[in-house]
């Protein structure tokens, strides 16, 4: 078996801190990324650009949203726009405050519009980015700074209402996004000092256009951006953001939502999603609902489609809409069904029961050996954990010439590694502490559910699709199986399975002395056996420091 072709999942689950900006610094890069890239502002070279969009790859392959741009820009507020899809097309001339228009077909598909926006202004003008306000939350990780601003909701939720990344290295935008516009951006080409990202994904399902024409704007009439000639529509087709959950006065029919019964929690919480209305307030291209409780999200989905708006008018026209509503929602079990609680309540019990980390009351110092399979096949290597409190502590695997040291002396993090096979060294640490963090976790995205391992009755914690053949996809689900004292008896982590043998007692933890992982073809992938855990006194401070490699955790990453 090669290295680490099944570890892939870990390198991309356990992330990679890196200090995050300030929050003004942040909003400063934003702001030079948006001027380097955006074509409609003044000083831009006069251009033609043509762009085919089509379904991204993969899950959206088969979504049917095929479409054309061509824009003709001469100046700020002075351009030509066409934009085609199946059953639409329009002809737009902007020229200062005039703007001439024709439309064939009644919708302007919402993806089609965002799209054609972002390949020449790929922030929105009336962004929080733009207009100077500062986020909420800056942080750094992955090579990348995120910007987020975020919008209160009724109940508990808050779902985002900006966010924008850019490159740390290049300075380029790589995503943005605010109700009614947003995208992802790469292959960037230099026009006439304007980075331009040639290829722009957005929407879901996902479609991606690409610029395959960005060239000097050749010679054209100057009628081509006449917006005063005859023949145009009475008035432009506008959509309108409404940033308002509140939405109930507005439907034509008022309904309320009928949900189905369910096994786990919260019982109680809020959906919500986002919805673009035409001019005869139908509900067009509904955006998968998301909820507290995913178990309703089905229902949710249907109801939203078939809501019915009055018309929302504009100087007296009638406009497309874009909202977002939310919803509370009361659920309620079906008769005998266990409560078996959350997910949240679930980890930390069985961390306490398991992890000597969490529920040690005393210093102790733990070694292991271990067998993995290596670029070069099996190879043995030791683990080490010396534990002193919550905030001073270090874990060191080696094998052969490579290394993996975590440690914590107070609030200060590090993370050393070296050599070929140090994020092999990583998954061992992943292996033996699966448990995910609290505030890596959002309960929503975890069932609740009684199954049997090794013939001891457990509560399974699962996250992902389940088929209903039962045989779970290790690289894609994670699951985790605690028996009812709480003890973790197998998990699927990192695309392993896992499981936890021969506990024994130690500082009132049943501390596994075999922990046994299987990658997804169930061949064997490392044996650690626990060769001692001893009390530990008098540990040097210096042993959890390790200068030079601070590390900040993301909350991506494992406490541990």
């Amino acid at each position: 078996m090669r290295s680490l072709g099944w570890l892939c999942v870990a390198g991309v689950c356990l992330g990679v801190g890196v200090p995050a900006l300030r929050a003004d610094d942040g909003l400063s890069a934003v702001k030079s990324a948006v001027k380097r890239s955006t074509l409609d502002q003044k000083g831009t070279h006069p251009f033609h650009l043509k762009s085919v969009l089509t379904p991204s790859p993969g899950r959206d392959a088969k979504s049917g949203r095929n479409g054309e741009v061509e824009i003709w820009w001469q100046a700020p507020g002075e351009f030509r726009r066409e934009v085609r899809a199946d059953g639409f097309h329009q002809v737009q001339v902007v020229n200062g405050t005039k703007v001439w228009e024709k439309n064939e077909g009644e919708y302007f598909p919402e993806w089609l519009r965002e799209l054609a926006e972002a390949l020449v202004r790929p922030v929105a003008a009336e962004s929080e980015a733009l207009r100077g306000m500062a986020p909420d939350k800056s942080t750094s990780m992955a090579g990348a700074i995120y910007l987020h601003w975020e919008k209160p909701l009724p109940v508990n939720m808050q779902p985002e209402k900006e966010g924008v990344a850019i490159w740390e290295n290049s300075g380029l935008l790589f995503y943005d996004g605010g109700l009614g516009w947003g995208a992802q951006f790469k292959d960037y080409a230099d026009f006439h000092g304007r980075l331009v990202a040639r290829t722009i994904s957005a929407g879901s399902p996902e479609v991606t256009a690409k610029i395959t024409v960005l060239e000097d704007l050749p010679a054209v009439d100057a009628a081509w951006f006449d917006a005063g000639a005859a023949g145009g529509d009475a008035a432009p087709l506008r959509t309108v953001v409404l940033d308002n959950t509140d939405y109930v006065a507005d439907l034509t029919i008022p309904t309320k939502p009928e949900w189905p019964p369910v096994t786990n929690p919260p019982l109680t919480g809020v959906v919500w999603t986002e919805l673009v209305v035409d001019r005869d307030g139908k509900v067009r291209e509904p955006t998968k609902a998301i909820s507290d409780n995913p178990g309703i999200n089905g229902a949710a989905d249907a109801y939203f489609a078939g809501l019915h708006f009055k018309p929302t008018l504009r100087d007296g026209v009638p406009v497309q809409t874009l909202r977002r509503v939310a919803i509370a929602f009361e659920l309620h079990r079906p008769d005998g069904v266990e409560d078996l609680g959350t997910a949240r309540a679930a980890f930390e019990r069985g961390r306490m029961a398991s992890t000597l980390a969490a529920a040690a009351k005393v210093p102790y110092r733990l070694k292991a050996k271990f067998k993995v399979a290596g670029a070069t096949g099996a190879e043995e290597g030791t683990y080490e954990d010396t534990w002193q409190d919550a905030t001073h502590w270090r874990r060191e695997a080696v094998v052969g010439s490579s290394r993996f040291v975590r440690s914590q002396d107070g609030k200060q993090q590090y993370r050393r590694e070296e050599g070929a096979e140090s994020r092999l060294m990583q998954l061992v640490m992943t292996v033996l502490e699966p448990i995910p963090a609290v505030d890596t976790m959002t309960e929503s995205d975890w069932t609740l559910k009684r199954e049997s391992v090794a013939g001891t009755t457990a509560v399974r914690v699962l996250r992902g699709a389940e088929p209903p053949d039962g045989k779970l996809d290790v690289v894609h689900v994670g699951a985790y199986w605690f028996d009812n004292a709480g003890h973790l008896l197998q998990a699927n982590t990192s695309g392993l399975t896992v499981t936890f043998r021969k506990p024994e007692e130690y500082d009132g933890v049943m501390v596994p002395r075999e922990v046994v992982a299987r990658t997804p073809a169930g061949a064997v992938g490392m044996v650690l056996t626990v060769e001692s855990v001893t009390a530990a006194a008098g540990i040097s401070g210096s042993t959890f420091k390790l200068a030079g490699h601070e590390w900040v955790r993301q909350f991506t990453a494992s406490v541990r």
